[in-house]
């Protein structure tokens, strides 16, 4: 595995440069399972270290726009998955994609209930993934996914 210097050193080269979220270095010191909140422009962004890496995405889900921040993070077939902690949708925090998009009440999946309130949260939709990214003058800042 590939260490965090490194892939932020590779981020800096790899990425074209463009207006980011200012990033404490003190986010890279973050012990295993920690995470914090950011506030972004477009509202609060989740930053997590799991399994050594550290991942960032947009910390309210668009099903309710309830906030996620306090969700349960789980590891999915492309990396760790953030559940939203009130209707349990997820979504890949290396991507943003939405693996699992509720349609039931309170989480819970019922056809019946999904036909009558078919419009409640609308259809599904992903987060914003974010790139940890280390700039030349040695400072972090956060730069959404394409």
């Amino acid at each position: 595995m590939l260490s965090s210097s490194f892939r932020l050193a590779a981020l800096r080269t790899s990425l074209p440069r463009c207006a980011g979220i200012p990033l404490n270095r003190s986010a890279l010191l973050m012990n295993e399972g920690e995470r914090t909140v950011i506030e972004g422009p477009e509202g609060p962004i989740v930053l997590a270290k799991v399994k050594g890496t550290m991942y960032a995405v947009d910390g309210i889900c668009p099903h309710m726009k309830k906030p996620m921040v306090d969700g349960t993070i789980e590891e999915g077939p492309e990396g760790p998955e953030i559940k939203c902690p009130l209707h349990n949708s997820k979504f890949c925090m290396s991507t943003g994609k939405c693996t699992k998009w509720v349609t039931g009440v309170l989480g819970m999946e019922s056809k019946f209930v999904a036909s009558k309130v078919r419009m409640v949260g609308g259809k599904q939709r992903d987060v914003a993934a974010y790139n940890i990214v280390s700039l030349e003058d040695g400072s972090l800042e956060l730069q959404k996914k394409a």
